[in-house]
């Protein structure tokens, strides 16, 4: 019998070779998979932090004047956004509105946070209802965010 003739220049991969592929990028792929989510529902808050920056430099410039912050909740929102001299409508956006807003306090001491129940699409944002994002006077963002 003669032996058959190998091909010393044969390019094909092997069935081990494509396995061993597909299971690398399989593995890659169920370790980015999670990274991935987490940084779309932290770019979806990024909305709501930049309004609540506005929100912050608002009270700011309001107590240079006035020596006082101008706080404001649900109930007295319109009057602390004109306060402020700002618009609702311009804090209603995609995942958040003007109503998931707080500027809690007065006087003195002011916190400024984002109620993540009263989002619009909060379903989408992945987090409890009770979860909310605050914004220090300092600048500092809540571990929450």
């Amino acid at each position: 019998m003669r032996k058959r003739d190998v091909h010393k220049d044969n390019k094909s991969f092997t069935l081990i070779e494509l396995m061993m592929v597909v299971i690398i990028v399989g593995v890659l792929a169920a370790t980015a998979a999670p990274i991935m989510r987490k940084s779309i529902i932290r770019s979806k808050w990024t909305e709501g932090v930049v309004a609540l920056g506005q929100i912050r430099t608002a009270e700011r410039v309001y107590y240079m004047e006035y020596g006082t912050y101008a706080g404001f909740d649900s109930s007295t929102r319109a009057a602390g956004f004109t306060a402020l001299g700002l618009r609702q409508t311009d804090f209603d956006g995609m995942y958040f509105s003007n109503n998931s807003f707080v500027a809690a306090g007065g006087g003195t001491l002011i916190m400024c946070y984002i109620n993540s129940s009263t989002a619009p699409r909060a379903n989408e944002l992945n987090f409890n209802n009770s979860e909310t994002a605050m914004l220090y006077m300092n600048g500092t963002l809540s571990e929450g965010y």
